[in-house]
């Protein structure tokens, strides 16, 4: 028979899952002092950014890590790393040509209105499906080598003078480009225009009889083909195209010096008419009895009148 004896038993199980208890709950409490550490400094930065206008380089860096908000565009965020990026070519162009740099509050506002027509371009460029395709940059950038002496020397220019990086100008170009097919599309789809046609005469007497037939309803394309003294719209049914109200001179004139009372006269009833109305004025040309085929596009103010209006009704809130 074996003997019994009187030691407690041990249960190795138990004492490793409490060893390991204890390791997790000392990992998990390092975890927190260390996320609270940082949470912390995180608070801070931001306390001197936003409070103090705090913009050391530790700062700086913190802030491309840290997504701190400088403004708000719709529901896009001007962010501050995006604003410091902005501000150091303008610093090191400064510096590189000897010139006073502006005080940092001006360089960041200037890098936030940058960046605030930026998003503003980029948000009705994806309304209106306006984009850039990338051979249009290549096509760009290579127009560029060929005009400042090739890449290496057009890139180490901007490398010097700027700090840029062939990633930084290739950006620079698209952005350009896309506020360019951004107001080519609203110069030819939303801005307001007429569609014209003519018949040009050179007697009054028929001018009336063929403006009397337009009214009744004659078909205004066979009138111009049959009686137009245009050759160039003659053959076109008298079409001349779309006009917008700044660029309606071109109808009645020659060039900008037109008389004013008949230009004004012209514009009023050419943009206040509805499609198939016919008018009949005495021109530069002669005397042109002109249809409104009809209107396309809404607004009225330039490309950069309007930009300006949509800056100033969105949502823009900047933070310094």
């Amino acid at each position: 028979m074996k003997e019994e004896t009187n030691e407690p038993k041990i249960n190795l199980g138990n004492e490793i899952k409490a060893k390991r208890r204890k390791i997790y709950f000392g990992a998990f409490i390092g975890l927190s002092i260390i996320l609270a550490i940082g949470l912390l400094y995180v608070v801070v930065v931001a306390v001197g950014l936003y409070g103090f206008n705090w913009r050391y380089n530790f700062v700086k860096k913190t802030a491309s890590i840290v997504p701190y908000p400088a403004g708000w565009v719709g529901a896009f965020p001007i962010k501050f790393s995006e604003v410091f990026n902005e501000e150091a070519p303008a610093k090191k162009f400064y510096t590189q040509t000897g010139a006073p740099v502006p005080k940092e509050a001006t360089l960041e506002k200037q890098a936030i209105d940058f960046l605030t027509r930026v998003k503003i371009i980029q948000q009705y460029a994806a309304i209106y499906r306006v984009s850039v395709p990338v051979k249009d940059v290549n096509d760009s950038l290579n127009k560029l080598y060929e005009e400042n002496g090739g890449k290496q020397t057009f890139e180490q220019i901007l490398a010097q003078y700027y700090g840029y990086s062939s990633s930084d100008i290739y950006r620079l170009v698209y952005l350009s480009l896309m506020q360019q097919k951004l107001n080519d599309y609203y110069d030819g789809e939303v801005l307001r225009q007429a569609q014209l046609s003519q018949v040009l005469l050179d007697k009054e007497a028929r001018a009336k009889d063929i403006l009397a037939k337009a009214k009744k309803g004659d078909n205004f394309s066979d009138l111009a083909k049959n009686n137009s003294l245009d050759k160039k719209t003659k053959d076109k049914g008298g079409d001349l195209g779309y006009f917008t109200k700044d660029n309606l001179y071109k109808v009645i004139a020659k060039s900008t010096d037109v008389d004013k009372n008949l230009l004004s006269d012209f514009q009023n009833k050419i943009w206040s008419a509805k499609s198939g109305d016919v008018f009949m004025f005495k021109t530069d040309f002669g005397y042109q009895v002109i249809k409104v085929d009809g209107f396309k596009g809404t607004e009225e103010k330039t490309f950069e009148d309007w930009l300006q209006e949509k800056i100033g009704k969105g949502f823009v809130l900047h933070f310094v």
